[in-house]
């Protein structure tokens, strides 16, 4: 299916990898993310009801065949600070995620601003199936393809 979707429509794959992927998701978060990052940035802190959040991504472009998940070329760490104003523990979040976007075409800053969008796109539009629909208390589970990733030299 991403063939189709990226041959024929020219598109690109970006997304959060979550522990419906486990070996994957293992991969990622074991990665030693100050040695291998080749590409960082962070954006200016926000201010929110009660709170300052800061976002920041690392980046990194590993070897081919190093995740044979088709078509990544580039895996990232995005890191979400939030400094509740109101006397609450600030809380640091980690996800991490994989593109089939070049470097050249979607450096750190980028990388960062199409997840933003995309977090957009699930909040609003998937949110309706989600919540009616009730899609995500479903208990019937496909895998996406027979693909298991290996490491990552």
């Amino acid at each position: 299916m991403a063939d189709a979707i990226m041959l024929v429509n020219g598109a690109h794959l970006l997304f959060t990898v979550k522990e419906n992927h486990p070996e994957l998701s293992q991969l990622l978060t074991g990665l030693d993310w100050d040695r291998v990052t080749q590409d960082r940035f962070t954006e200016k802190p926000e201010k929110g009801p009660g709170r300052i959040d800061q976002r920041s991504i690392q980046t990194y472009e590993p070897l081919p065949g190093a995740i044979t998940l088709p078509h990544v070329l580039q895996v990232f760490r995005i890191i979400r600070h939030r400094r509740h104003l109101n006397g609450k523990p600030d809380t640091v979040e980690h996800a991490c995620g994989v593109t089939s976007l070049p470097r050249e075409a979607a450096d750190a800053q980028r990388l960062l601003a199409l997840d933003r969008g995309h977090g957009t796109v699930e909040n609003n539009n998937h949110r309706r199936r989600d919540r009616i629909l009730g899609e995500d208390d479903c208990l019937r589970r496909t895998r996406l393809g027979d693909h298991s990733p290996v490491g990552i030299p």
